[in-house]
């Protein structure tokens, strides 16, 4: 009888040594995520933020976003609206430089899509755009170009389209006021440098 109530108090001792030791579990346990939750988080420089992108990338991150809408080229003699995320270049067409007829030349890349947009004025004694020497090397059946009619406020221009494998150009030349306008558009998409050109025609002004 005495060892009967003897084991029966143990085990209701160890019960209670068991519950205890729950019961500790669980508030260290709390206390932990508590303070896991609720530490100071460290604040990566800005040389950190770009290696850890790098690494995740595989490759360094363009954390510029490109403008948005569009903007406007005001030259001396026309003006069109382009990409506001268009990259602006110097660059003169070769058999422009050193010459008397050069008037005006811009230049801009957008690198995705990737596009290249020359425009340039030059000075001329031909009334006609058909006549022009660039005009009729572009009509010659063996450069594959297709030909398409060009109007801007009455100014009649033309337009020659080439699509290759790698690369699509769309040129258009009007001849206004003893003037050749050339707007020449190149890219590796057929509708991106369409889409290009026909919003410099839409919104060409053609200035004097």
């Amino acid at each position: 009888m005495f060892f009967g109530k003897l084991i029966s108090d143990i085990i209701v001792l160890m019960k209670k040594i068991l519950l205890t030791v729950f019961l500790l579990t669980v508030v260290i346990a709390s206390i932990a995520v508590f303070l896991a939750l609720n530490r100071s988080t460290k604040v990566l420089t800005k040389s950190q933020e770009q290696q850890a992108l790098v690494q995740i990338l595989g490759r360094k991150p363009n954390l510029v976003a490109a403008p948005n809408g569009n903007v406007w080229y005001r030259g001396e003699y026309a003006s069109f609206m382009y990409p506001a995320k268009a990259k602006i270049y110097t660059f003169i067409q070769p058999n422009f430089k050193n010459t008397t007829t050069y008037l005006d030349s811009f230049s801009f890349d957008i690198n995705n899509p990737r596009l290249i947009l020359n425009f340039a004025v030059t000075k001329t004694a031909i009334t006609a755009v058909g006549d022009l020497p660039d005009v009729r090397f572009r009509q010659e059946k063996d450069q594959g170009y297709t030909q398409s009619e060009l109007d801007v406020s009455g100014q009649k221009g033309l337009a020659f389209t080439k699509r290759e494998e790698q690369q699509v150009e769309k040129t258009g030349f009007f001849v206004v006021n003893n003037k050749i306008y050339s707007i020449s558009v190149t890219g590796s998409s057929y509708p991106d440098v369409v889409d290009l050109f026909n919003g410099i025609i839409r919104s060409l002004i053609f200035s004097r």
